[in-house]
């Protein structure tokens, strides 16, 4: 991948600021969730409760992409206001803000894909498998493998984001019916409506993100100053109507996870 990336200028230093940029609401924000659910998973495998099993891993995917998704969108609608505001500076041009920008809007629409994926092993680790995420890491890896290199000739970096992004669709898809065959099933009712609804909320913050994003463009993008407003007003319209639309819907996934943190730690101080 990088020996592709290498052979354009400016490709390998996309790819990986794409990268890292795109990892950042999955860092913060899914990996907290992972964190949380990981131990009661386990605890739940180690007693036997398959129901109680795939009820919280639903519930880790809901909260998942209960975040993951709105961020998402807020990447694709934002993608050139971001890497302007963040890199644009001394050298790095307008040509490389436009190559990073693209990179990492392509990159970006696999994010939450992704992070189901990141969930959807650390199930299996907590039931003692390893089998499982082998094997679907090496057919991850061989799918992006095989993508980059037409995907490069089409789109040169932008195919290597895409490629990324794709071979995590397809991982997650392969995780997901994995595990629904050796759980008897995922929860997936719920599962898929509470996605349907996510992605109607963030897609209409998304929207709005890029419409307040484009009328501001030319009145304050011009300096450092007029582009972390112009970016900071996107983002809190994006915010505030996913918060809006999150309520109307009752998209609730984040408070019973709350709740079951909370009860955990609340446990783990009782026994000290």
């Amino acid at each position: 991948m990088y020996a592709l990336a290498n052979g354009i200028r400016g490709g390998v230093t996309a790819f990986q600021s794409s990268f890292i940029l795109y990892q950042l609401p999955y860092g913060i924000f899914a990996v907290s969730v992972f964190t949380a659910l990981v131990p009661t998973l386990s605890e739940h495998h180690v007693r036997g409760d398959v129901p109680a099993f795939r009820r919280d891993l639903s519930l880790g995917v809901r909260t998942t992409l209960f975040i993951v998704l709105p961020a998402a969108a807020g990447f694709i609608a934002l993608s050139q206001p971001i890497v302007r505001l963040l890199l644009e500076h001394g050298v790095f041009s307008g040509r490389s803000t436009k190559l990073f920008a693209d990179t990492f809007l392509m990159m970006a629409t696999g994010l939450a894909a992704y992070a189901v994926f990141q969930q959807l092993m650390r199930a299996s680790y907590a039931r003692q498998d390893t089998k499982t995420p082998w094997i679907v890491n090496s057919v991850a890896v061989a799918v992006n493998i095989a993508l980059s290199f037409p995907l490069f000739a089409a789109l040169e970096i932008r195919g290597l984001a895409l490629a990324h992004a794709i071979s995590y669709i397809f991982a997650a898809m392969l995780g997901t019916v994995v595990l629904r065959r050796q759980l008897g099933g995922l929860d997936g009712t719920r599962i898929a409506s509470s996605t349907m609804r996510i992605a109607v909320a963030a897609a209409a913050s998304g929207g709005g993100a890029w419409i307040v994003a484009r009328a501001l463009r030319d009145a304050f993008a011009g300096s450092l100053g007029g582009q972390l407003l112009q970016v900071g007003a996107a983002v809190a319209t994006g915010i505030a109507i996913y918060a809006g639309l999150a309520a109307v819907m009752r998209l609730d996934e984040f408070r019973p996870l709350l709740r079951m943190v909370a009860g955990r730690f609340g446990r783990r101080g009782a026994e000290a």
